[in-house]
């Protein structure tokens, strides 16, 4: 029987999305056919939660082990690395070979923001070609790649298939801790730009079907590639394929609203509603989010704006948010 590890990094707030991305998981990947065992890192996660997932690995007759990493946490904190939209928590994905078992040959990172809607036992068994990571490419990588890689790939790190022992074998948590050390991480997507800066000559090509942005949903494909993925990045039939075959969908705020948010537009709505209401966490309310100005404009833009006039103005929006 094929088997995968996966790894998820959340807080209290956010295990309620974390569930019902396992959830997804779970219900697309039987026991029978592959052994799921799920790495929770958290720093305060409730009784309530941590009930809530052991009923979840249960039902579904796979493995949940939940991880206490506050400590940790603490002194990831202490370094000179910038956090991600206030929190330091995405950091721990930089460090994860802390706290897996030493006997995990392979694991998969995924976000919370995910819903799992096909099998995973293509990434259990994938020859990684010697590469350390396994990424899909970022959407926007051509506008929020750092100065010194607008001529090179930039990947996604929402999803990240991961060969541990090489990744332990060469010290990279070491090298990365080096590498903030000396020149610091002042980056506006912090672990992404370093995997990125670091690691580039050790990543794999995953198919796009693997970690399926929203913009690919919301847009038609000749308005993107007319300002985007002009770099390497997938091909148009590559990005239909992933449209029409998802095995990852990766739920990126849009409009300044995730699907779990009130009055959200959000392209994957549908798909994250259909997994909340078979999970443990059906009955929590959508957030309210207040929104900024900013977003409020984006909204007014794009309901009287045609697609192919608004969308380069988003463009500009984003480059503007982003610290080289």
């Amino acid at each position: 029987m094929k088997e995968l590890n996966i790894l998820y990094v959340t807080d209290e707030k956010f295990a309620p999305i974390v569930g019902v991305s396992v959830t997804s998981m779970f219900e697309n990947n039987p026991s029978e056919q592959i052994a799921l065992t799920v790495y929770i890192l958290t720093t305060d996660m409730g009784e309530e939660n941590r009930a809530l997932f052991s009923k979840l690995a249960d039902r579904y007759h796979q493995n949940i082990q939940i991880i206490d990493v506050g400590q940790q946490l603490q002194k990831i904190e202490q370094l000179n690395l910038a956090q991600y939209r206030g929190s330091a928590m995405t950091n721990l994905r930089l460090f994860f070979d802390k706290f897996i078992p030493q006997e995990v040959q392979r694991i998969l990172y995924v976000d919370a923001d995910t819903i799992i809607c096909g099998s995973l036992e293509y990434l259990a068994e994938l020859d990684m070609n010697e590469k350390m990571l396994a990424m899909v490419y970022d959407a926007y990588g051509d506008i929020i790649a750092t100065e010194n890689q607008q001529d090179t790939t930039y990947y996604n790190a929402g999803v990240i298939l991961v060969d541990c022992e090489k990744w332990r074998e060469d010290m990279w948590r070491r090298r990365i801790v080096e590498f903030i050390n000396c020149n610091g991480a002042q980056f506006a997507h912090p672990d992404q730009d370093i995997y990125n800066i670091l690691c580039n000559d050790e990543i794999m090509r995953l198919p796009i079907n693997y970690n399926f942005q929203p913009v690919h949903q919301l847009y038609q494909d000749e308005i993107f590639f007319n300002h985007l993925g002009k770099n390497k990045y997938y091909s148009k039939e590559e990005v239909a394929n992933g449209r029409q075959q998802p095995i990852i969908l990766h739920m990126i705020r849009m409009f300044g609203k995730n699907p779990w948010h009130e009055n959200n537009k959000h392209p994957f709505y549908e798909q994250y509603k259909k997994y909340k209401e078979i999970s443990y966490w059906n009955e929590c309310p959508q957030d309210k989010n207040r929104l900024g100005i900013l977003i409020y404009i984006e909204i007014i833009l794009d309901k009287i704006l045609p697609q192919k006039v608004f969308f380069p103005i988003s463009l500009v929006a984003i480059k503007a948010c982003v610290v080289k």
